[in-house]
């Protein structure tokens, strides 16, 4: 039956055959309907089965289309998905720190995102705006430098607005200064911001 497709009426066979192998009582409240191999209908000819002890109901052929016949299906709902739970309050702007390193990419903004127990979060959504655009990206693809830990590079000579998504402090007026370093050539530094949890 699963083979041709026809699911909801395999489904209430497993559950004729599970009642029967479990001998508990089988109710039939009317004529239950039973398609064969060769499509045509068959319905007992004898009373209900009220224990196992009884013999089986003897089956005869009803000629007739399958869907003229009303089949009840008292499947079980399937359970619905629960929302995640909140991660809890806001969170608060922490940090908030000037980066001069060479080794960094030019304009590196890193942002670290902790819980109110100091432990990283990942997949939480970060929202940076400046004039005339918007991106999001999120704590985690980074694994290696921590799973509360993001990044972005910002542009030279524009300023960015930066919250998490989840909701938190704005970190505004963020923007990409010139390092000076005392033996070399300047380059864009970066901006490091911590967000936390009370």
């Amino acid at each position: 039956m699963l083979a041709s497709g026809e699911v909801e009426q395999a489904d209430q066979v497993a559950a004729l055959a599970s009642a029967l192998d479990q001998g508990g009582a089988l109710e039939v409240s009317s004529t239950p309907v039973i398609a064969n191999t060769r499509g045509a209908l068959l319905t007992p000819t004898s009373p209900p089965l009220t224990a196992p002890s009884e013999a089986p109901a003897e089956l005869t052929e009803t000629p007739g289309a399958l869907e003229t016949q009303a089949v009840i299906s008292t499947s079980t709902p399937r359970p619905t998905q629960t929302p995640p739970p909140t991660r809890g309050a806001p969170f608060a702007l922490t940090g908030q720190e000037a980066v001069c390193d060479p080794n960094l990419p030019d304009g590196l903004l890193q942002v670290m995102v902790f819980n109110s127990s100091r432990r990283q979060l990942p997949g939480m959504k970060i929202i940076i705006t400046w004039d005339g655009g918007e991106e999001e990206f999120f704590t985690g693809l980074k694994p290696e430098l921590g799973n509360g830990y993001a990044d972005f590079i910002m542009a030279p000579d524009r300023t960015y607005t930066v919250q998490l998504g989840a909701g938190s402090e704005i970190a505004s007026g963020l923007s990409a200064s010139t390092c000076q370093p005392s033996d070399g050539e300047t380059f864009l530094g970066g901006i490091k911001l911590t967000f936390q949890q009370p």
